[in-house]
């Protein structure tokens, strides 16, 4: 019995340290950008972003174009040059502001004063990176009233 341990115990103890090992080195990953928050001024939007870098190592974001949709009409479409450093697997809050397309943003605040309202939006996003180029992606939500404060959404 004690010649079948052995070898079961080294194969859990090599099967362990490949598992601590991780999956190697993350280098390439476009970062993410997530809405944490939408502001309307008269004539303006205000975004709040949440970026993440994937990567175990760091990038430097060099700008980002946005064109968001809300219920079929373009809110807003605008290009951001940036020059953000990111260290290895953080996240970074960004702030942009940019022109309001009138009738979208009516139609936002209205549906905004709507009780438990949920507002489709869709994203449209490239993301410029050094040394690896253009990234895109397109996403598809909801944007929910931020209650007590007209004109805010999460």
């Amino acid at each position: 019995m004690k010649s079948f341990r052995s070898p079961l115990l080294i194969a859990f103890s090599l099967l362990l340290a490949a598992c601590a090992s991780g999956g190697g080195d993350v280098r390439s990953e476009p970062p993410t950008l997530q809405i944490e928050g939408l502001g309307l001024e008269p004539g303006r939007v205000r975004l709040d972003l949440l970026v993440h870098n994937p990567n175990d190592h760091p990038l430097e974001l060099q700008g980002v174009s946005l064109a968001m949709e809300i219920e079929g009409s373009e809110l807003f479409s605008d290009d951001w040059p940036l020059t953000l450093r990111m260290g290895p697997r953080v996240n970074e809050r960004l702030q942009l502001e940019t022109r309001l397309q009138p009738d979208p943003g009516r139609l936002l605040l209205e549906r905004g004063r709507e009780r438990g309202a949920s507002i489709a939006y869709s994203l449209e996003m490239e993301i410029r990176v050094a040394g690896q180029g253009n990234k895109r992606d397109e996403r598809e939500d909801f944007l929910h009233p931020v209650p007590g404060q007209q004109g805010q959404f999460r």
